[in-house]
């Protein structure tokens, strides 16, 4: 029997200036979705010695598979690539939120 390691998980913060924005998001959010989308583009126009971001998840009850996701999400910061494949998550549940939303 092997033992199993784990692996601490990663803060979901990049940048490290001295303004922090501090961001709450829900995975299944189409609000989130439109937010999570423009975080690229906000660090690379301020630059991370000026600013650093900060995501928080709270899952939300009004979406039905909210507490899952953000539970994936928070799996993947606990892996090898910690909180960039956290950030690859959301991408790609935002990219696919309509699949999270039953009919």
């Amino acid at each position: 029997m092997t033992a199993l390691t784990t692996r601490p998980a990663d803060v979901l913060t990049w940048g490290h200036g001295p303004r922090t924005l501090e961001v709450f998001l829900e995975p299944t959010c189409p609000f989130s979705g439109r937010a999570f989308g423009k975080f690229d583009e906000l660090m690379a126009r301020t630059g991370e010695e000026r600013l650093t971001l900060k995501i928080r998840l709270l899952p939300q009850p009004w979406h039905t598979f909210s507490p899952v996701t953000v539970r994936a999400v928070l799996a993947a910061t606990t892996t090898e690539g910690g909180r960039d494949a956290a950030k690859r998550v959301l991408a790609a549940v935002f990219a696919h939120r309509e699949r999270f939303e039953p009919t």
